[in-house]
């Protein structure tokens, strides 16, 4: 998908790249939050597709990509401590078209 719509983009026509954005392009929201200070950082980003891993029901997909992950050795910005942090992600504008990419090969530690 990012492929498609960078190939459209460089076409140069501002009604294609205005129709690319308005039908495809979505926003993200990561929040982490430091275990140790409890201060929380936000992140925006837009996206186009979302990956998914495969599991049976496309609900338990989302679940799995919304889920709080825990990120160690986390260098936090406002008490300049390596803490283990907590992240989550969360979709707070979806597009009328959302692509859904599914991972065909998840790694298992």
């Amino acid at each position: 998908m990012d492929f498609i719509v960078k190939s459209l983009t460089d076409y140069g026509d501002d009604k294609i790249q205005k129709l690319i954005d308005e039908s495809f392009n979505g926003q993200l929201q990561y929040e982490t939050e430091c275990q140790g200070c409890k201060k929380r950082t936000q992140k925006s980003e837009s996206f186009t597709e979302l990956n998914l891993s495969v599991k049976k029901l496309l609900s338990e997909s989302l679940d799995d990509l919304l889920a709080d992950e825990i990120l160690d050795d986390y260098m936090c910005s406002n008490c300049h401590k390596k803490n283990q942090a907590k992240r989550r992600m969360q979709l707070t504008k979806l597009p009328p078209i959302m692509n859904l990419q599914l991972l065909r090969f998840v790694y298992d530690r």
